[in-house]
């Protein structure tokens, strides 16, 4: 009987040819920080082996590798997770992290509707002086 541990080393070192010394190994029964919804396989167990920063996830129940994170994927992630999702702004609280990011899409439609207004005046007058030109032309020809 083998226990998560053995199980996701064995599923590496059949799948993707990995025997290295484990340096850490987590199960996951939760998505958070670490391991994002965008997965979507739980449990999981997560190893690191020595000298290498890549991050192994395998579901243990299937044999199926999770994700296989490298240092870029994983700032990728955190990309994702803080930046574009706003999750930096959740220890101010849901409803004040709502009503900031509700500012800022007031701000940017605000910006592209007076971007809009601008370009339609700048048409407008270029139109007017177009007009203008043409009629000084007529006159003194």
């Amino acid at each position: 009987k083998l226990n998560d541990l053995a199980l996701a080393e064995t599923i590496l070192a059949q799948q993707l040819n990995l025997s290295a010394p484990i340096e850490t190994w987590q199960k996951i029964d939760k998505f958070g920080p670490s391991y994002a919804f965008i997965n979507k396989r739980l449990p999981v167990v997560q190893v690191t082996f020595d000298n290498d920063p890549t991050i192994y996830r395998v579901e243990v129940h299937t044999g199926y590798i999770a994700a296989i994170d490298t240092p870029w994927q994983q700032a990728r992630s955190w990309h994702f997770g803080y930046l574009h999702k706003y999750h930096f702004l959740n220890p101010i609280g849901k409803g004040l992290r709502d009503s900031i990011i509700t500012l800022i899409i007031i701000a940017l439609l605000s910006t592209t509707i007076l971007g809009l207004l601008l370009y339609i005046s700048r048409y407008k007058r270029r139109a007017t002086l177009t007009k203008r030109r043409s009629t000084f032309n007529q006159i003194n020809n």
